[in-house]
């Protein structure tokens, strides 16, 4: 009997789920695969309480000395086909087939009270595996090197291409985190949209599309920023910003094309010597001097001059 198989991609720090209700002559398949980083978030936002209240249900009925029944098989079946978070449904299938398997011994026997004890001590098991991996997610994903040594042993010897997950939910929890330990990720938070993610280092993004959008934004904006004070690079940029502010007075003035090509040709002119003089400053350590901002001063008034003209002959046109 299977209900829940996953393999462990580390290339691309995915996991693919198969979850079935395969005690059917005929089991529904749902295949899904989520990213560590997925994982990670469902780790944190778990909600234990429709699982609680389905294990106590149970007791309940054992303790009044009823059989594990269907309706109980079908909201757990509906958990692990619909819920959207992944620890959610690997909960479910633990629990389920442990019920599974108890349903089949309980059919050969009467002896209801032993049911009911062996059932709650699986679920007293069961949450202190939850309030395990709770604390592990409290504590970042710290990963203690002994416990990795023991996962090492024991993975080592047994590493199907799937693993069969039965009714341990500590199983996939030690698999899932001594994958991350294996990977050396720590655990971050996105400063865009607050979601924890795993990496080896502090990206301060995660990998959802628009926060990646917003990194690229801030290394943008980092860059600017560089620019703005960076002492070889900033002359340049001030003489090209205001080469364009003069060429789009002379546009708004209806220049032609030939102007405008006249014009560029000077911008270009003056600015590849002034890439050429901040190169030589930056080669010999030096700072540009006071002689090297005068000529850029005096390029920025002939660039001014050949606008003016051009305005003003725009204007001249224009009235006659």
């Amino acid at each position: 009997m299977e209900l829940c198989t996953f393999e462990i991609n580390l290339t691309n720090k995915e996991i693919a789920f198969v979850f079935s209700d395969s005690d059917l002559k005929r089991p529904h398949k749902k295949a899904t695969t989520v990213s560590f980083d997925k994982v990670v978030a469902d780790m944190i936002n778990v909600n234990y309480n429709s699982i609680r209240e389905i294990t106590d249900k149970l007791e309940v009925k054992i303790a009044d000395g009823k059989e594990v029944n269907d309706p109980i098989s079908a909201e757990l079946y509906s958990i692990m086909f619909s819920s959207e978070n992944a620890i959610e449904r690997i909960i479910a299938s633990v629990v389920e087939y442990y019920h599974l398997e108890t349903k089949k011994q309980m059919n050969k026997s009467l002896k209801i009270k032993s049911w009911e004890k062996a059932i709650k001590a699986y679920h007293q098991n069961l949450y202190k595996e939850i309030d395990k991996s709770k604390a592990f997610v409290a504590n970042g994903f710290q990963f203690d090197k002994y416990h990795a040594f023991d996962m090492t042993v024991s993975f080592d010897k047994n590493r199907p291409a799937r693993v069969i997950l039965k009714d341990s939910f500590r199983q996939f929890i030690d698999i899932f985190t001594y994958m991350v330990y294996l990977k050396d990720l720590h655990i971050f938070t996105c400063k865009n949209c607050g979601a924890k993610y795993l990496a080896v280092a502090d990206m301060d993004y995660c990998t959802a599309p628009e926060c990646l959008e917003e990194r690229e934004k801030a290394k943008r904006r980092t860059k600017r920023q560089s620019r703005k004070y960076d002492p070889f690079v900033r002359p340049l940029d001030n003489f090209h910003e205001y080469a364009r502010g003069r060429k789009r007075e002379m546009m708004l003035a209806g220049a032609t094309e030939e102007e405008l090509a006249a014009f560029e040709e000077l911008h270009k002119k003056h600015a590849d010597y002034i890439r050429g003089s901040l190169d030589a400053f930056k080669n010999k350590g030096e700072l540009p001097d006071d002689e090297f901002f005068q000529i850029c001063s005096s390029y920025k008034k002939e660039l001014k001059a050949r606008a003016d003209y051009v305005i003003n002959r725009r204007k001249k046109n224009h009235k006659d």
